[in-house]
């Protein structure tokens, strides 16, 4: 993690060389956070994704890292769409007089891949060493062949 001034540049470079943190191999422990946040967007009709519905817009949103609102942090990234092995950075700036930056490396990406839902988009990545977190996490938009509830939603697994 680095610590900035507001003003000062976050740069990737620094991170790109890392290697993933070793303990994201070892799975979750008893005290690890896990979170599944799920929720209905919008309703898009039955079918293929329309070009500039809802589904596109919101895999678009999440292939190109503008996954964090600004209240949270501005993504950092040398390409967009993202692609595996890339390296994504966050600059948090959720304290104000000083900001945080880190960064994860794109382990997955999948676009439009059947599931048992319907169709989903996203991307996985892992923290890499010297993140304040260890772990991995999966951005994804599902594109189910009917409306669903948040009740179905939790049902995911």
């Amino acid at each position: 993690m680095q610590l900035l001034a507001p003003r000062h540049k976050a740069s990737l470079q620094t991170w790109e060389s890392r290697p993933i943190h070793p303990q994201v191999h070892q799975g979750p422990k008893f005290f690890s956070f896990l979170d599944d946040t799920c929720g209905l967007l919008a309703n898009e009709s039955p079918g293929p994704p329309l070009n500039d519905g809802p589904f596109a817009r919101v895999e678009a949103a999440i292939l190109n890292y503008q996954i964090f609102g600004p209240s949270i942090g501005q993504g950092l990234l040398r390409r967009q769409p993202v692609e595996v092995g890339d390296t994504v950075g966050l600059r948090y700036t959720r304290l104000g007089f000083v900001h945080l930056f880190f960064a994860c490396r794109v382990t997955e990406v999948f676009r439009q891949r059947p599931t048992r839902e319907g169709l989903e988009s996203g991307f996985t990545y892992q923290t890499l060493s010297g993140h304040p977190e260890v772990g991995e996490e999966t951005f994804r938009v599902y594109k189910t062949p009917q409306e669903i509830g948040r009740a179905s939603c939790r049902e995911r697994g």
